[in-house]
């Protein structure tokens, strides 16, 4: 049996109102499953589920599943205002998980998902490519290319083998490549071929050096073809101009930490949520509990990185109610 929804804008309007579209859009896609409307002001009654945009002016409609669609929670009325709702059953969509993770510390409960956005004005790639790192040297018994930190990068591409591939020429890294058995990569071992170099240094994505001297040339011709490359700051490496996304790091720690971080953002990629997956999850929590009236007097002391108004802590405290030894 199909729902009927209605999605109901503030008379403001707002930015929202590009965003309501959106989900009017989104959700008019699935016409077997659901029959939507989208109304300005109050909503009617008699739909399945209401999705109201601009929380703050929210009328929740009794007997229905209701969603709001949170933003920043910057002072204190908005926060009671979030409770109030939640209170009545009411489902939270938030733009961020920071603001997700928010209202469930101040309802105490989990009746929320978080949509992070994608633009409204243009479309995203459709076709994914992997990050590809570059590393153009040989390991030596010496252990002067940092081996060690070479086979802890070698570790990180290799938990993030969807998402990162690596060009490996030189020799000696048949040990490493063999821990590491879902690695994706392409080596090189069999000599240096300069054709071979050429191709594979203009597939790079970054080009990394770990070793300690006066600097590699795989960095200055990266650099010069203004590929970005990670590497300890040492030797030419401070002179010669490089890429705008480069990073010369004071140590081996300092580059993995480097590396990690755009590991992590890889995960980031396609993680919309459409509005129809929402309310499908929704539809089957409905029955959700709502926050205990307690919750109330929890707001003040809970940390709000947007508020305005900020926590209350013991020491605010003591100057609000004005006891001894405070001033």
């Amino acid at each position: 049996m199909k729902k009927t929804i209605q999605i109901v804008l503030d008379t403001k309007g707002w930015i929202l109102e590009v965003l309501a579209n959106k989900c009017y859009d989104e959700l008019s896609t699935n016409k077997e499953k659901f029959n939507v409307s989208l109304k300005v002001g109050l909503g009617d009654p008699g739909k399945d589920i209401y999705i109201h945009f601009i929380y703050l002016s929210a009328q929740i409609i009794p007997n229905a599943v209701n969603i709001v669609y949170v933003t920043h929670i910057d002072r204190y009325h908005k926060a009671f205002r979030l409770v109030r709702l939640s209170r009545k059953n009411a489902f939270s969509v938030t733009m961020s998980t920071s603001t997700e993770e928010l209202v469930k510390k101040y309802t105490g409960v989990n009746n929320v998902i978080a949509q992070v956005p994608k633009s409204i004005h243009f479309n995203g790639k459709d076709n994914f490519k992997k990050i590809t790192f570059g590393i153009f040297s040989n390991l030596y018994p010496d252990k002067r290319k940092d081996d060690k930190t070479i086979a802890e990068f070698l570790s990180i591409a290799n938990n993030f083998s969807q998402n990162i591939h690596v060009i490996i020429m030189g020799s000696g890294f048949n040990a490493i490549i063999k821990a590491n058995n879902s690695l994706s990569y392409d080596y090189y071992n069999n000599g240096f071929n300069v054709k071979d170099y050429k191709d594979n240094l203009i597939k790079c994505d970054y080009v990394v050096y770990f070793g300690r001297d006066e600097g590699a040339i795989s960095i200055l011709d990266a650099s010069t073809l203004d590929i970005p490359i990670i590497a300890i700051e040492q030797g030419y490496h401070k002179d010669i101009c490089l890429s705008k996304y480069s990073k010369l790091c004071k140590s081996s720690n300092e580059m993995i930490s480097v590396i990690k971080g755009i590991c992590n953002q890889t995960l980031k990629q396609n993680s919309y949520i459409n509005w129809n997956a929402i309310v499908d999850n929704l539809i089957k929590n409905e029955q959700a509990r709502g926050p205990s009236f307690f919750r109330y007097f929890l707001i003040p002391f809970i940390k709000n990185e947007f508020s305005i108004e900020g926590e209350v802590n013991v020491r605010k405290l003591k100057k609000i109610l004005k006891l001894p030894g405070t001033q």
